[in-house]
């Protein structure tokens, strides 16, 4: 199953399989966060473009250097926001709730005033001779603002989210995520969820959709008049509502199963690709483990070294009593007290590493990409979240079966050495690994495959308006059918209270009646007297 189509993505020609011929296009991707691991992620769409002969002009930080010579490069330096330049990233894991949605929104709109002030996006702005046929972007609150470019090329969007479909990402092409099911990816809720936990999910979306809508986007909209100075450009949420094509990290392997409109596809684990040769030192290392490898990393955001000393110190004192050879990816040259099975390193190939026969357990952050490469390869998970949507993710592969959540803050040696040994000695967690790792795979053409096949789609029917939902064209209280039931419920209203005013009068007639005969009675007898 796997190498029916994992081939393709490693075979250039194999793109062509697809029937539908679309003339060559001029595509601009703009990809300007320095996140690595989002950039890793949605490159081979761009590749797969490129490898079908359209044009690819990138702009990108000058943090990746593994570019293909024939695209034209737009670089910028790599912008962060001041609350990670000030702060450990650790801080991120005593976050939740609004106090997440806040932060994250108002460092949306800081990396938003500072992107676009970029001289290279500035250039980019200003230029009139290029024209473009499609803009490729990804979705992510920092780089919103970006979508300015769409009407000033005057083109299509494809979006791409590296975070799933978080919410108001889908909420962009109209798609509804239903809080009764569809849980907050910063709550750690799966899609079974007791009435509290709906109350408080419910609370939650609606919260965040309320602040982005009318806190968010229009001071973003004030940054992109500011900079892009057109008085005919659209407001941010007009822009967003033209959006052709949303492609998603996520997949029903992983993934809560949801019901998608016909322009959001899932393409999750489109970065995965056969195994490569590990380095050959690596591959030794590796292939010498006997009693198997567990591979430790907090991907390429949350560095090891910055956990609190006595987490460090926990988890040597745990490695120091394992058979197990632990791969460690910690970013300084070494660590005080390191047990001999241990072994550093500044950089691992991840998802290869993950495919080797001997590794038997991943330590991870619950990163999408990482949690992705370990159902893709079929390797339980000790997931210790930090922050952003890795407590979702984890907790999703908790109760998928094939892993365990430990809370940073509370990580004791016990605990730790627990989370192992019951991973390890109990066969259910590799069993169920090894399921989700067929269900993974299990599809009728690569992930790559189907986001060209649908970018290429959009090119064919310009912009693919065909696809647009019409409720973008609703507004809020019309979408949620508010008016409706305003209306049934004041029908109801009144019909009950002409039952009740019916109900009344005919009390009171029934009463006249029944009272007429007493009172003549009562006459009578005065009368005589």
């Amino acid at each position: 199953m796997k190498g029916s189509w994992l081939l393709a993505l490693v075979v250039p020609t194999a793109c062509v399989l697809f029937a539908s011929h679309v003339d060559t296009a001029n595509v601009l991707a703009l990809f300007p966060l320095p996140a690595r691991s989002h950039w890793f992620s949605l490159k081979p769409l761009l590749t797969g473009l490129s490898q079908r002969g359209h044009n690819i002009t990138l702009l990108i930080t000058e943090l990746e250097q593994d570019i293909p010579e024939k695209w034209d490069v737009i670089r910028i330096p790599p912008v962060l926001p001041t609350l990670l330049l000030k702060q450990n990233t650790m801080i991120l894991r005593s976050m939740r709730g609004k106090k997440l949605y806040d932060m994250f929104l108002d460092v949306g709109i800081e990396m938003c005033e500072k992107l676009l002030r970029q001289e290279a996006v500035q250039k980019l702005m200003n230029i009139k001779e290029k024209k473009f046929d499609l803009l490729v972007m990804e979705y992510f609150f920092m780089n919103d603002c970006f979508l300015g470019f769409s009407h000033k090329f005057n083109v299509p969007v494809v979006a791409l989210s590296s975070v799933g479909g978080f919410h108001w990402v889908t909420d962009a092409v109209g798609e509804l995520s239903t809080p009764s099911y569809i849980p907050d990816i910063f709550s750690d809720y799966t899609d079974h969820m007791t009435f509290w936990q709906r109350l408080e999910n419910t609370v939650a979306l609606t919260y965040a959709r309320y602040v982005y809508n009318y806190h968010f986007l229009p001071k973003i909209d004030e940054i992109v008049k500011e900079n892009f100075k057109d008085p005919a450009m659209p407001p941010l949420s007009a822009l967003r509502a033209n959006t052709s094509l949303m492609i998603v990290q996520s997949h029903v392997s992983f993934s809560y199963p949801r019901p998608h409109l016909p322009n959001v596809i899932e393409t999750g684990g489109m970065h995965i690709q056969q195994p490569k040769a590990l380095p050959q030192d690596l591959k030794k290392l590796m292939d010498n483990a006997k009693d198997g490898v567990i591979f430790f990393s907090m991907g390429s955001f949350v560095k090891s070294a910055d956990f609190p000393q006595e987490s460090i110190q926990t988890f040597l004192t745990v490695f120091s009593k394992l058979k197990q050879l632990v791969l460690w990816k910690w970013e300084n040259d070494t660590i005080p007290g390191k047990p001999e099975n241990v072994h550093l390193g500044k950089w691992f190939p991840q998802s290869d590493l993950l495919a080797h026969k001997n590794v038997q357990l991943f330590i991870s952050h619950g990163g999408l990409q990482s949690s992705l490469e370990a159902t893709a390869r079929g390797v339980p998970v000790i997931g210790i979240p930090v922050g952003a949507e890795q407590s979702y993710n984890a907790r999703r592969i908790a109760n998928f079966g094939y892993g365990i959540v430990l809370d940073l803050q509370n990580l004791t040696a016990q605990s730790v050495e627990w989370a192992i040994y019951e991973v390890l000695n109990n066969p259910v967690y590799r069993e169920n690994a090894k399921l989700r790792s067929r269900l993974f795979w299990d599809r009728p053409e690569s992930p790559v495959e189907t986001a060209v096949y649908w970018t290429e789609y959009v090119l064919r029917h310009r912009g693919a308006p065909h696809l647009r939902s019409a409720a973008l064209d609703l507004s809020w209280y019309q979408y949620l059918l508010l008016d409706v039931a305003a209306l049934l419920l004041a029908g109801a209203l009144l019909v009950l209270i002409v039952a009740v005013a019916a109900v009344r009068t005919l009390y009171r007639l029934i009463t006249a009646r029944t009272s007429a005969p007493h009172e003549q009675k009562r006459k009578k007898t005065t009368k005589k007297e």
